[in-house]
């Protein structure tokens, strides 16, 4: 089942017992919306991961750079101290193995201070105090001799790693990034994955290079310690000497400390919920406890390096944004060359005099500072202070302190872009959930009604809008519930038809036929009350359950109630029509009531009703039993009878009246039953019908009339044969009927085929197409019983006929004194059809008069018991009795009177 409109989501179901489709949705229920609920979600939020794992990423590295400035801010030693850092950076990025250099005054000549491998899993080992002499073209020579941060694959690493890992085949991955204080160089940073893992990514450099900056200041914070312990140990210098040099260093001690200070709140601002502009105001607050900052600006390239952005800019106490194309000034310097740019007042003129920057350019500056904003190894930005106080200067003390502060400050800033981007991206994702939460709700509520939609198709009819048979299942196995649990409670079933619809339908069309039915269903319903329901079966098939009577004479009493209802006038395409209903009934109570076995009485009641003369009611009897029975016990016999060729035709003749001679025979069903003798059709032909079994007994006979008529009957005569609506509906008849003359070898031309006008309702169409093919093939068609049925002259003139037989009725009213409407009718018949250049043929001729009027009247071929009654191939050269020899020689002689009164 669809569950979807889009169809994109449908239900399959493995059934272990038959079940309605009504009654699995109804047992499914909510938890089947439930389930649509879900997998929505999960098929529509298939965004949400990555962009939730982004966004715990940033905040990983948030708590990340806390805690390395929190490591290498504490009073740990270096033993200590740098393999908490490797934790800590092993928790963002692929980090088994850590380097870590401090250059010394030998060339080329490294302290490894720090060495960390992959061993049991756990990133860190003992820290090592080697010289090692970098190798040419190692990671750790590139990374010191460009001074810059690098990435690579597959280069030697120092001798001790190399060492270490010479038994691994994969290619390692490293990501390395300078110690650097200002232009100078002071070590090295460097993470490995020896087994060749991801290429590390633009947030790892950004890590890496936060935690050099930190790395590098602790270390400079732990020499400056042990300095003064080396230095106590010895006795040389006067005492004044020593004790200016002890205030030097806790100096010195003290402002590690505070540059270790801001460092820290410059990466716990990063993180902080406020906007960019109070970040950078605090910012400026931050680094103005380190040196003179009343002039501070914070400038960005655009994202096409077109344009230099201020984000943040304080000038004589006055706070300044503005967006400027790069041009001459001393920011755009900055950038130009990559580095710290330190200025006093006669480098700015000489700068202006050799045009590196424009003549208005930092007119009144008198010391000036900048230093790069490095991202992903890329300058971005310039962060600059200056003063125009010539009491006041910057030194490259200043120039390194800046620029160690800087390195932090553009990781914040981008840090701070990658936050505000995932707030909005989860922001644009979360109106996008609520969005399709909504959708989702309103795809549940049109689930709903669709559900609801289909339940009622599922259960209604779509003509009339009445419950269909399903529905009426349903509600009977609740009803007979109720009858089986209380005792002396009755229901009962009205089943009924309408009677002569097909007639409706073939003369009116279908779509007026549809109108009578939903005429007929509204005065159904408007002659019963609830809790009675009203169904349509099928076609003009109806029910009516009354949940509760109090005896079957009650259920007669709706029954007929429901016949008056029905039996008024309805006006249909200008015709009044009074449509009436057969009804069968049938009453169920006790604990054995069972569905099945009311609506197999109820419909017994019905073919009862309309066996007996339609338009009427009948009520079950539990003495009909044997004859159901009887029934099923024919259809074995028939089917017997079948297989052993007990079914034989015998031949009726058909005479010219003129002068009695034999023209052809009208070939009858009659079955020699074993026991029984010669049974007529009337005695079996309904049980043949219903059963299904008619079509093959049709075709035996068929097939032994043709041989008779090739090895017995006179060349000059013909062969009727009686042909069902079931046979004219098969696509094959006429294929299959032109086989058995070429196989039996009777001339097509000897062989008629009979319809009744009833056989004509069914689809005048496909008829009319059917008798035209087999004329043209040579075979004609005959029109039975002309007359009784519905007499529609457009067969006559539309119909591919050369028959037409009169039918009986007709003929045994006629008499000598006979003045009426029989008579009448057959001279308008024979009339008629010597118009439409067709033979006529009387039926039912059994006494002279009849025979002498119908030869009066210019009656071409008779049939009946006085020419001829039916019999076998053995007798059928002894069909010609003396009677109608007598019959024609006194109408000779009639003929010679009437002649002699003339003359």
């Amino acid at each position: 089942m669809r569950l979807q409109e889009s169809g994109q989501v449908v239900l399959l179901c493995r059934l272990l017992e038959e079940v309605s489709v009504p009654a699995l949705l109804e047992a499914l229920g909510g938890r089947l919306s439930l389930a649509l609920v879900r997998l929505s979600c999960a098929v529509h939020g298939s965004a949400v991961p990555p962009a939730q794992r982004q966004l715990e990423r940033a905040e990983h590295m948030r708590h990340a750079l806390l805690a390395i400035a929190d490591v290498t801010g504490s009073a740990l030693g270096v033993r200590h101290l740098l393999p908490g850092v490797h934790r800590v950076l092993a928790t963002l990025m692929a980090a088994p193995g850590l380097l870590v250099v401090q250059c010394t005054d030998a060339a080329g000549a490294v302290q490894l201070l720090y060495g960390g491998q992959p061993g049991d899993g756990r990133p860190g080992s003992e820290p090592a105090d080697h010289i090692l002499q970098a190798l040419p073209g190692s990671p750790l020579w590139q990374v010191l001799g460009q001074g810059r941060t690098l990435a690579g694959q597959g280069q030697p690493l120092l001798p001790v790693a190399t060492a270490r890992g010479a038994g691994t085949a994969a290619q390692p991955i490293w990501l390395g990034t300078p110690l650097r204080r200002g232009p100078r160089v002071e070590g090295a940073l460097l993470v490995y994955d020896p087994m060749g893992g991801a290429w590390y990514r633009a947030e790892d450099r950004q890590l890496l290079e936060f935690a050099a900056s930190h790395i590098l200041l602790a270390l400079e914070q732990r020499r400056a310690q042990a300095d003064p312990e080396r230095r106590a140990g010895t006795r040389a210098g006067p005492a004044d000497e020593r004790n200016g040099q002890l205030l030097q260093q806790v100096l010195e001690q003290q402002h590690a400390r505070k540059v270790q200070g801001v460092l820290l709140q410059l990466a716990q601002l990063a993180s902080a919920e406020i906007d960019d502009s109070a970040f950078y105001a605090r910012a400026h607050v931050v680094i103005g406890s380190l040196l003179d900052a009343r002039s501070f600006s914070i400038a960005l390239q655009s994202a096409d390096a077109s344009r230099l952005e201020f984000h943040y800019c304080v000038s004589a106490g006055k706070r300044l944004l503005k967006t400027r194309v790069n041009g001459h000034g001393l920011n755009e310097y900055v950038l130009r060359r990559g580095e710290p740019v330190l200025l006093q007042r006669l480098h700015i003129e000489s700068l202006r005099a050799a045009g590196e920057i424009g003549p208005e350019t930092a007119r009144h500056t008198t010391s000036w500072l900048g230093v790069p904003l490095c991202h992903g190894g890329d300058v971005v930005g310039v962060m600059a202070v200056g003063s125009r106080d010539t009491m006041r200067s910057y030194g490259t003390g200043d120039e390194a302190l800046l620029a160690g502060v800087a390195q932090q400050v553009a990781n914040a800033i981008f840090l701070r872009r990658e936050m505000r981007a995932l707030r909005e991206a989860r922001t644009r994702l979360e109106h996008q959930i609520g969005l399709h939460q909504r959708e989702l709700r309103q795809q549940q509520l049109r689930r709903t009604r669709v559900q609801q939609q289909l339940e009622h198709q599922l259960l209604h009819d779509q003509l009339t809008g009445l419950p269909n048979r399903w529905a009426l299942r349903v509600h009977m196995g609740r009803v007979l519930e109720h009858v089986r649990a209380t005792p002396g409670r009755r229901c009962a079933l009205l089943y009924m038809d309408i009677d002569r619809f097909k007639v409706v339908n073939g003369s009116l069309g279908h779509a007026h036929g549809d109108a009578v039915l939903k005429e007929v269903a509204s005065r159904l319903v408007a002659s019963v009350t609830p809790p009675a329901m009203v169904a349509r079966l099928s076609g003009d098939e109806f029910v009516i359950l009354l949940d509760a009577v109090d005896s079957p004479d009650a259920a007669v009493a709706v029954a007929h109630s429901t016949l008056d209802a029905v039996n008024r006038n309805l006006s249909v395409a200008g015709e009044e029509i009074s449509p009436s209903v057969s009804v069968g009934i049938a009453v169920a109570e006790g604990s054995g009531a069972e569905a099945d076995d009311l609506v197999r009485h109820a419909d017994m009641a019905l073919n009862r009703a309309k066996r007996l003369g339609r338009r009427r009611v009948e009520l079950f009897s539990p003495a009909w039993a044997p004859e159901v029975t009887g029934m099923l016990g024919m259809e074995a016999r028939l089917r017997h009878a079948l297989q052993h060729a007990q079914f034989e035709p015998h031949f009726q003749p058909l005479r010219r009246l003129a002068d009695g001679k034999l023209v052809g025979f009208e070939a009858l069903l009659r079955w020699h039953h074993p026991q029984r003798g010669l049974l007529l059709p009337q005695e079996f032909l309904k049980v043949a019908e219903d059963s299904g079994l008619i079509e093959a007994i049709d075709w035996q006979i068929f097939e032994q009339s043709c041989q008779r008529l090739a090895e017995d009957c006179p060349a000059d005569t013909f062969l009727t044969i009686n042909v069902s609506g079931r046979h004219l509906a098969n696509p094959d008849f006429a294929a299959r009927l032109l086989a058995l003359l070429e196989r039996t070898g009777v001339a097509r031309e000897r062989l008629i085929i009979e319809v009744t006008e009833g056989t004509l309702l069914g689809d005048p169409d496909q008829v009319r197409a059917v008798l035209q093919g087999l004329r043209e093939q040579g075979i004609g068609a005959a029109l039975d019983d002309f007359g009784t049925g519905y007499s529609s002259l457009s067969y006559l003139h539309s119909l591919p006929l050369c028959l037409v037989k009169i039918d009986q009725a007709f003929v045994h009213a006629l008499s000598a004194d006979d003045h009426g409407n029989s008579s009448t009718i057959i001279a308008a018949i024979i009339a008629l059809a010597a118009g439409l250049n067709m033979q006529v043929i009387a039926e039912g001729i059994e006494t002279q008069e009849q025979l002498n009027i119908l030869v009066a009247m210019g009656c071409g071929i008779g049939q009946g018991f006085l020419l001829g009654r039916p019999a076998a191939k053995k007798r059928w050269r002894d069909l010609y009795p003396r009677v109608l020899q007598r019959a024609v020689g006194k109408r000779l002689q009639m003929r010679t009177r009437t002649a002699r009164g003339r003359g």
